[in-house]
């Protein structure tokens, strides 16, 4: 694994929404088959765990997963990068008509959802379990993995 970056040296906000719209873009080109057949909806998980490997494997670090309980929504999950959000499949609710990711500061809806559980992200841990059951899991972390080295 390469040595661990400052993330917020590396990317800013702009540089964010545009990876948050980069990995929404790969994922509703390869959503096919059980896993993502409906994306976003019911894909915060895959989504966060790729997205975290993949930032994790190119040398950042403070990067979590974010777990939330259960609101009038259902649950969630999103990535935490030092403190900033990257929910790619935060659109998927009703109240969130923009149809984008969102990446910022923790909103009140995100609050709205009961317990918080943090995540260590184990990059190989996740790709060999998403592998064995969404098959384009190794283009989307190559290509999320390729982007985010073409932003230095």
């Amino acid at each position: 694994m390469p040595a661990k970056k400052n993330s917020k040296i590396k990317m800013n906000i702009k540089q964010l929404e545009n990876l948050a719209l980069f990995t929404d873009e790969l994922f509703r080109k390869y959503s096919t088959g059980f896993i993502c057949e409906r994306y976003p909806k019911g894909c915060c998980s895959i989504t966060s765990d790729l997205l975290g490997a993949a930032l994790l494997l190119e040398g950042y670090s403070n990067v979590k997963k974010v777990y939330q309980g259960w609101n009038k929504d259902g649950s969630h999950a999103w990535i935490d990068l030092e403190g900033i959000i990257i929910d790619i499949t935060f659109y998927q609710f009703e109240n969130n008509k923009k149809n984008l990711p969102y990446v910022g500061m923790i909103t009140p809806w995100h609050e709205s959802f009961g317990g918080r559980i943090e995540e260590i992200i184990n990059p190989e841990v996740e790709i060999r379990h998403w592998r064995s059951n969404f098959k384009h899991t190794g283009v989307i972390i190559e290509m999320l993995r390729r982007f985010l080295r073409n932003l230095i």
